[in-house]
């Protein structure tokens, strides 16, 4: 979705919304781009870095003026790297914690005696795009 010619493929007319799961992403750079071509309130990085990015090929930010609305849902509501969730979300309209959760019983409490431990040596490395990376986890 992030190089152009594909997202140029979705019509911000022909849509009445945007919805976007695990919305606490929405506000990483390359969500905020794509979410910027379906509503111009939304700010690109790219049109303030001039699309530098090496997965853009067209060599600039969508420039539409189109105000689909963006809806996001998340059970996480933060992000660790600061980046604020109002850069692309006008308001949250329901919000449940999870600890009024636990108590309402939609959630379990943590325990880790359910931990399993065994012998499994993960050193061995990880899967990255179908490639084993040796060494790492």
């Amino acid at each position: 979705m992030l190089r152009a010619p594909r997202l140029q493929k979705f019509d911000p007319a022909g849509l009445k919304a945007v919805i976007v799961d695990e919305a606490h992403h929405a506000a990483a750079p390359s969500y905020r781009h794509i979410l910027s071509h379906f509503n111009s309130s939304i700010k690109s990085p790219r049109a303030v870095k001039g699309a530098e990015d090496e997965n853009d090929d067209s060599g600039v930010a969508p420039t539409t003026d189109y105000s689909v609305p963006i809806i996001g849902f998340s059970a996480t509501f933060s992000r660790h790297d600061g980046l604020a969730l109002g850069s692309v979300f006008d308001r949250i309209v329901y919000h449940r914690d999870f600890l009024e959760m636990i108590k309402d019983q939609w959630l379990y409490p943590y325990s880790d005696s359910g931990l399993i431990h065994t012998d499994v040596d993960y050193g061995i490395g990880y899967a990255m795009c179908g490639l084993l990376v040796s060494g790492r986890i």
